[in-house]
């Protein structure tokens, strides 16, 4: 399986494009997005609310097992975020040809995404 990473900034298109590719090559679709923390453990603004954009706040070993599975050829339930409730709901995923995975941080623990095999 082959994988497609998309960084950028928030509100840059990576989802857009992210879809785009992933039916264009038959790919199954990851959103980094999914995997923020419900309750961020950590607040940068006290003030001001959460902030979601910080690396502590993603649940990487939840997204790192999923991309395992997802590599070897599992159907994996994924937790998919609904952010006008900020709640998750599960979902089934069929590994496709190609996986294509899309977010803000997702460059900063790429060493834990060598998926070339």
């Amino acid at each position: 399986m082959k994988a497609i990473g998309i960084c950028g900034a928030s509100g840059s298109g990576k989802t857009t494009l992210a879809k785009v590719i992933s039916e264009e090559f038959n790919g199954t679709l990851l959103s980094l997005d999914n995997y923020f923390f419900p309750d961020p453990p950590v607040k940068k603004y006290s003030h001001k609310g959460q902030n979601w954009e910080l690396p502590e706040n993603i649940d990487w070993e939840a997204c790192l097992r999923d991309v395992r599975n997802i590599k070897e050829g599992k159907t994996t339930t994924v937790r998919k975020m609904n952010w006008a409730t900020e709640t998750y709901v599960e979902v089934s995923i069929t590994p496709k040809d190609h996986l294509v995975i899309e977010g803000f941080l997702l460059l900063w623990n790429v060493n834990s995404f060598h998926c070339s095999t």
